[in-house]
């Protein structure tokens, strides 16, 4: 279980200021040992401004049912040229600007980018209709934070393969070293588009890094790093399946049996899991999304009813999501949603209604609830980047009251780690026992032995 200390959260705020609401939003803020520094006069980078307001202000459209592509926004000519009306936008930008307390300049230029965007996308269905050439929409995250975006013009029958061809030409980079994915999933280079349900305006993210030399190099390894692990597994798991080598085991150490089928596909991918945690860890999400998203495949292959009583699959959701985060790539927020749904009803059936199934087997539940704030988190920044903006302030106050909950005292972390216990132990056993040092103590010893015995119990069991 991650630590909230190596976390970074997009934190949303709201101030009132003279009867108005108005939001500030800031990325990357870190969270120190499970507490949120919070601030309401924290400016907005330009980037999350500018995607505040598209969210307001399309929000405002759906709501009124305005289409800026047609009249009176438009202007059609006798050729069937279509030209914005400059009038009539300034007049709606004054409006929305007034109530959402925007500037009226910053309003125009939204609204102008949306009408934009509204005319592609007529232009590119009417494309697709008449010639069956898709545009296809491309989103490539990079180490420094930013996207590199842009549209490319592909048929729904060329393969996954021939996008990357295309994909790599643009960027300069060699083809085989990018990975695509759409709604959630790695796009398969044999397949067709079609047959992956990849059409026009779809929405692809490139996984790859910037383009120094030095960082260059590590793209190259990226892929190459990803399909080995995949293969390394593969062996290992055949190799040793007759074995005791590999074994399934519960968060108690009980020892699981599963049919060979089964037990081979959640060991694959419980062990590319393992992989991606490791390459979050390392702040190199684009590596672990690839990883998380080949877990996902995997676990998907798995029939096993064990899935429903266990929270890993619940676990990878949460951190496909995160990575989505990490990666800026709001075009995934479908796909996010579905996750975080999967994730909230595993996590139901895993724990039981306010944590008594956990309470019942383990007798304390704070490595969990650190799991249900992250949880809420994600919902927050979902519920922001969708609008719901009184949803997303209720949930961060859950979060913050919850973090306080769980908050570690430091003296009590350096007086028990004084006794020779283990940082991640100390934590856990602290948060268990609200602070309590002696009660930590007890709580440690505890769960020592209780996992020798389970460890002796599947010994002669197997």
């Amino acid at each position: 279980i991650q630590t909230f200390s190596s976390l970074r959260w997009l934190c949303v705020f709201e101030a009132y200021q003279n009867k108005k609401s108005q939001f500030y939003a800031f990325n990357s803020a870190v969270c120190h040992r499970t507490s949120i520094t919070t601030t309401t006069q924290t400016t907005m980078s330009s980037e999350l401004q500018h995607e505040n307001h598209l969210i307001q202000l399309r929000a405002k459209l759906n709501e009124r049912k305005i289409k800026l592509w047609e009249v009176p926004y438009m202007q059609v000519e006798g050729d069937e040229q279509r030209h914005s009306n400059g009038e009539e936008m300034l007049r709606l930008a004054e409006q929305f600007g007034a109530e959402l307390g925007i500037a009226t300049e910053l309003c125009l230029r939204t609204l102008t980018a949306l009408q934009r965007n509204a005319l592609d996308k007529l232009q590119s269905k009417d494309e697709f209709q008449r010639t069956g050439l898709a545009t296809v929409r491309v989103r490539a995250p990079t180490q420094t934070g930013s996207n590199r975006e842009f549209d490319l013009k592909v048929q729904v029958t060329e393969t996954g393969s021939q996008l990357c061809e295309l994909i790599g030409q643009r960027l300069s980079l060699d083809a085989r070293k990018i990975k695509l994915v759409c709604s959630g999933k790695i796009i398969n280079g044999v397949r067709t588009l079609q047959e992956q349900k990849v059409s026009n305006g779809a929405t692809v993210m490139a996984l790859m890094m910037a383009c120094s030399e030095e960082e260059a190099k590590r793209e190259c390894s990226t892929y190459d790093r990803v399909h080995k692990i995949r293969s390394d597994a593969e062996m290992l798991i055949n190799e040793n399946d007759s074995s005791n080598f590999l074994s399934i085991e519960d968060q108690s150490g009980n020892a699981i049996f599963l049919p060979k089928n089964e037990k081979q596909a959640l060991l694959m991918g419980l062990t590319l899991y393992e992989k991606g945690k490791a390459a979050m860890k390392a702040d190199s999400c684009e590596e672990a999304l690839l990883l998380l998203l080949e877990a996902d495949h995997d676990f998907r292959n798995c029939n096993s009813q064990l899935l429903n009583v266990v929270d890993n699959y619940a676990l990878l959701n949460l951190d496909i999501v995160w990575c989505y985060l990490r990666l800026k790539n709001l075009n995934q927020l479908p796909d996010a949603e579905e996750r975080l749904k999967v994730c909230e009803l595993k996590f139901q059936q895993s724990y039981g209604k306010n944590m008594a199934r956990v309470a019942a087997i383990r007798g304390e539940q704070s490595n969990e609830k650190i799991l249900l704030v992250r949880l809420h988190l994600l919902k927050a920044v979902l519920y922001f980047h969708q609008n719901k903006r009184d949803d997303a302030r209720t949930m961060f106050r859950v979060v913050e009251t919850e973090l306080l909950k769980l908050r570690i005292d430091d003296d009590c972390l350096s007086r028990l780690m004084e006794c020779g216990y283990g940082m991640k132990e100390c934590r856990i056993a602290l948060r268990a026992c609200s602070n309590d040092v002696e009660a930590a103590i007890e709580f440690i010893h505890s769960q020592r032995e209780t996992r020798r015995a389970n460890e002796r119990r599947s010994e002669r069991e197997r």
